[in-house]
């Protein structure tokens, strides 16, 4: 006598969903581009043409917030973006962000000589608050 023996199977999701999302803080000095950029990243905007930079946004006021899915090899990872306003009327706000970002973009204007040299800032600022924790950082020269 033949008997079968019932399978169940689960269904495997062919894309491993991150549990944590990926936070990171775009900053640098007020005006240099930093949600400007954001916002042809988020649009998918062809980066390596001028067309591609016809965005003009607003200074921001405090933190602009996006997030975008993406797939690296097998995985989705849910990028959360701030931009961080840049002005220093909000700079213990910035460095609450600071704290929970898990990679900083320092973007600097590549025609103003006065945001390169305060990369160094920047960098310090970013240095001392997050003491020895590990976290990625990029380097950006924009427009």
């Amino acid at each position: 006598m033949l008997t079968f023996t019932p399978v169940t199977r689960q269904p495997q999701d062919p894309i491993p969903r991150r549990s944590k999302p990926v936070r990171v803080a775009l900053v640098g000095d007020s005006g240099v581009g930093k949600t400007t950029l954001l916002q042809c990243y988020l649009e998918g905007r062809d980066l390596s043409s001028r067309e591609g930079f016809k965005v003009k946004a607003e200074p921001t006021l405090g933190v602009d917030y996006a997030k975008k899915r993406v797939r690296i090899k097998s995985e989705e990872i849910c990028l959360h973006f701030w931009s961080l306003s840049g002005d220093a009327a909000f700079d213990e706000m910035r460095k609450e962000f600071y704290r929970e970002s898990d990679a900083v973009v320092l973007i600097f204007d590549l025609t103003s000589r006065a945001s390169f040299d305060r990369l160094s800032t920047w960098l310090r600022d970013l240095q001392t608050l997050l003491d020895d924790r590990r976290f990625t950082l990029f380097l950006c020269g924009y427009k």
